[in-house]
């Protein structure tokens, strides 16, 4: 019974840190747009590549 609780906190754990990541990600999203806003119109395409490439430099060392 007891593994029981141990297996159903881990599934949870495991549920909890999936759905934090996720929103961690759009999170990831809303603030380009917002940074893409803050800029001018033909910087826009820089700005947001900039957040591409330090959203899977960020990814690839987590």
């Amino acid at each position: 019974m007891e593994t029981l609780g141990l297996e159903l906190g881990y599934a949870l754990d495991t549920f909890y840190f999936l759905v934090c990541a996720a929103l961690v990600m759009w999170m990831a999203a809303g603030f380009a747009m917002l940074e893409a806003g803050l800029v001018r119109g033909k910087n826009t395409v820089e700005i947001l590549n900039k957040n591409a490439l330090l959203y899977g430099v960020a990814c690839v060392a987590y």
